[in-house]
């Protein structure tokens, strides 16, 4: 899935001033609410239901249940409330967010590596 990751670089002092005891539960809140609210943002913007790639007089299947991928969103807040992540686990949900062309190129591109060292560590 998408992966983001917020990396704080800067000063000295200003990560000593987000560390301390006072300052560090402010932190803890924020990354609470904005785990929350891109959880959120993201529940909406999820498809959900008979595509339109179908012709508009086809049905859905008999026992079609849409929003599987929308039902496997979790959040979890973690590294003592300084980490906040947000994923969609299902088996196509990296296909349905950067589309099937770029997650072959990225398996072909996993699986050359992956040649690659077998071929290196052969020698």
């Amino acid at each position: 899935m998408a992966g983001y990751k917020v990396e704080l670089k800067g000063t000295d002092e200003l990560v000593k001033a987000l560390m301390s005891n006072k300052k560090m539960t402010q932190v803890k809140e924020l990354v609470k609410g904005s785990t929350v609210n891109i959880a959120r943002q993201s529940q909406q913007l999820v498809p959900v239901g008979w595509g339109r790639r179908y012709p508009a007089k086809t049905k859905a299947p008999n026992g079609y249940r849409g929003g599987t991928l929308k039902r496997s969103m979790t959040q979890t807040i973690g590294n003592g409330g300084l980490e906040g992540k947000v994923m969609y686990d299902t088996a196509y949900a990296a296909y349905q967010e950067y589309g099937h062309v770029n997650c072959l190129l990225a398996t072909i591109s996993r699986n050359l590596l992956r040649a690659k060292k077998k071929c290196l560590s052969r020698k």
